[in-house]
């Protein structure tokens, strides 16, 4: 990710996205945060992923290992590809393969 999609909020020292829908500020984590506290990423939360382009993908956190994660993703295939053709549960993301953050629902 560049440096020009994020702006910096010193006041509350927390990275805030502009292309995102919400801040994370007020209802999740940054992946800069989750990086570095893994404590932060719970399961239920909703992983958010840039992939360029104004494009995203998101999924839902089943199980935190570390700094693994046991994920369900939705229009994906048996090898993990975006050219999928259902929902499959994944343990292969890290969270510091992430590039948004998560998301806590029950804050919104």
């Amino acid at each position: 990710m560049t440096n020009a999609a994020i702006s910096r909020n010193d006041d509350e020292n927390k990275e805030v996205y502009s292309h995102a829908p919400f801040h994370f500020h007020s209802a999740g984590v940054s992946a800069g945060q989750a990086t570095h506290n893994l404590s932060l990423v719970k399961p239920g939360q909703i992983f958010v992923i840039s992939i360029g382009g104004g494009h995203g993908y998101t999924g839902l956190v089943e199980l935190v290992r570390g700094g693994k994660l046991t994920t369900i993703e939705g229009n994906i295939n048996t090898g993990g590809s975006c050219e999928g053709v259902g929902v499959f549960r994944r343990d292969s993301r890290r969270i510091a393969d992430l590039n948004i953050g998560f998301v806590d629902s029950s804050s919104i």
